[in-house]
Formats: C-alpha cells, sequence, structure tokens
C-alpha cells in the first residue's frame, strides 16, 4: 500500500516554506547557471562553503568514529556513529551522501548522519566513496557494496548486527542505495532489512515538475550525471540509474522522502509506485513546501526535521526485531 505524509503544507502546493527560504536563495545564488561549467576544484569549493555555513553539531549523546574498511579497490574512509540508545548489537544503516556524486564526504553529511542514529537508535555508517569525475560509474557504488559486505562480515567485532542492515543515502546516495538493494536481490546476498531513499535521482530524464525546484534544474542533473557516467550504456544499467530496471519484485522494503519543490520529484513518486506495483512494502513521505537539500535545514527549518524525523523512525521500525 501506498502512504503520503504531508509535511507543512503552508500556503498551498508549490509554496515555499518560509523557514527555509533564505536558505533555497541562496542555494540558487550558489549553484546557478554558472555553476556546472567551473572547473571541478571551483565546483568542489562552493559547495564546500555552502555546506559548512548550515552546519550544526551532533545531538548529544551519539559517538562518531572514523577509520577505514578495506574494498576490491583499496581502503574506503568511512565514520560510524552509534546513538547511546541503540541495541547490542546495533542495527546498522550503511549511508551513501549526497553531492551529485561529485561533492561531499564525511563531513559534509556530519550533520544528517548524526540526527538519523540519534531518531532512528540504530548505528549509522557513513561511506566516503570515490567521487566523479575522476572516479566514474561504478566506482562510488563499488565503495558503497564494500562498507555493506564489511558490516556483514567485520561489523560483529565492532558490536553491529549484521542481521539487521539497511541502506540509505540522499540525492545521489539515494541511487546508490537504489543500486545496492538490486545488487543484493540479484546476488542473493546480504539480506537488507530495508532501502531508504531521501530525494533520489533515479534515472537520466524525467517529466518536467510545475514549480521552481532551488538549486537544482534538469541541466544540473544532466552535468552530474555527464560527470558520473562511464558511458551511454550506463544510463540503461539499473545499478546506475534504477527506475531502468525491469523487475523490482523481491526488493527490500522502502521508506522514500522527497521534496515537494525538487526536480527530481518524479524519481521518488515513480520508483514508489513501481515497488507498490511489485507488491514490495514502502513508504513514501513528500516534504511539502521544501526544496532538494533540505536536509542541511534539519535544525531551522520544523517541516525539515518532521519529515526526517518520520523517516528515521519508519527506518527503525523497519529495522527493529
Amino acid at each position: 500500500m501506498l502512504y503520503e505524509i504531508s509535511c507543512s503544507r503552508l500556503g498551498g502546493p508549490g509554496v515555499l516554506d518560509p523557514d527555509i527560504a533564505a536558505f533555497a536563495a541562496d542555494q540558487d545564488a550558489t549553484f546557478d547557471q554558472a555553476f556546472s561549467a567551473r572547473p571541478i576544484k571551483e565546483q568542489r569549493a562552493l559547495y564546500e562553503e555552502f555546506w559548512r555555513r548550515y552546519h550544526a553539531p551532533r545531538p548529544d549523546g551519539v559517538l562518531a568514529t572514523d577509520f577505514n574498511v578495506l574494498g576490491l579497490s583499496g581502503h574506503v574512509p568511512v565514520r560510524l556513529y552509534v546513538p547511546a540508545k541503540a541495541s547490542s548489537p546495533a542495527p546498522v544503516i550503511v549511508y551513501c551522501h549526497g553531492g551529485a556524486w561529485m561533492f561531499g564526504g564525511l563531513d559534509s553529511h556530519d550533520l544528517p548522519c548524526a540526527r538519523l542514529a540519534h531518531h532512528s537508535e540504530a548505528a549509522v555508517l557513513a561511506v566516503d566513496y570515490r567521487l566523479a569525475p575522476e572516479h566514474k560509474y561504478p566506482a562510488a557504488l563499488q565503495d558503497a557494496w564494500d562498507a555493506v559486505n564489511w558490516v556483514v562480515e567485520q561489523g560483529p567485532e565492532r558490536n553491529l548486527d549484521p542481521r539487521r542492515v539497511a541502506v540509505a543515502g540522499d540525492s545521489a546516495g539515494g541511487a546508490l542505495s537504489a543500486g545496492m538493494a538490486l545488487m543484493a536481490r540479484d546476488t542473493g546476498a546480504p539480506r537488507l532489512r530495508a532501502q531508504g531513499l531521501i530525494y533520489p535521482a533515479l534515472r537520466v530524464s524525467r517529466p518536467a515538475i510545475d514549480t521552481h525546484s532551488p538549486g537544482l534544474d534538469e541541466a544540473a542533473v544532466s552535468a552530474a550525471l555527464s560527470a558520473y557516467l562511464s558511458s551511454p550504456g550506463d544510463a540503461q544499467d539499473p545499478y546506475a540509474m534504477p527506475l531502468m530496471a525491469r523487475d523490482f519484485s523481491r526488493l527490500p522494503p522502502a521508506v522514500i522522502c522527497a521534496a515537494e519543490l525538487d526536480v527530481v520529484l518524479p524519481d521518488a513518486l515513480e520508483y514508489a509506485a513501481a515497488l507498490d506495483a511489485a507488491g514490495v512494502p514502502q513508504r513514501l513521505i513528500v516534504a511539502h513546501g521544501l526544496p532538494h537539500t533540505f536536509l542541511r535545514a534539519l535544525h531551522f527549518c520544523g517541516a525539515a526535521e518532521r519529515a526526517f524525523v518520520d523517516f528515521a523512525r519508519a527506518m527503525a521500525e523497519l529495522l527493529r526485531g
């Protein structure tokens, strides 16, 4: 069954939540039409400056530890967040950050990862996967997949429960998470308890939304995909672009959190519908009045916080037991 939660519909459909208006304007100014034409070094510097403007401390009671896990292509940096209320051994959410496959890392998504651990009462393993364009598909997916398998094989050494593992991520990280859900089903292991996708980008093109999408348009998505994908054929590879899959059955239950004012909103809606048609339990949360990247606003936008808490608690429910 398909569920939709309306989170703070202020002023009607397509109206930006006032708590996030200044943030959205900053997004438009930072990630303007000239952004993608800049050298990658300049793009990353602007991205770094942007997220740091909206950073906030971790919640109390969440312990974070940095280390490396050994993958097929070498060591993958990770950060493990363990909340004080986690059970022993703790369920685990392997988290892939957003950033157009080109930006971000452990520090850029410290705020949402720490809060996800706090609200879900699960351990969160954030993955610092290799970035495009230096490392094209499937490098990022391989790093994330290696982290998932590390949890299953070596997680018990850190008091992590290999029987209760989920994948999650935002934007580009949502695509990586959905790709891993398909891989786990197709290979038969590991068995994932859940997949959590926050405003995911799941295909090369999509129907246009009839509203402004602050900080992100179809041209920006196209530029990100050009940097990420190795060849035109990758656009049809469901592990890269999960909505290209022909079969959505037997996938892990999903929690999908979408933003109403977001160019990739159709991806979330179509993925939820595809899972529903295939008989896969899923929950769709549409955060009304919010733009892409609203995870940066959890500490100052009530609608963003409510949508995120709903997401975290739904993930906790799927990991329970």
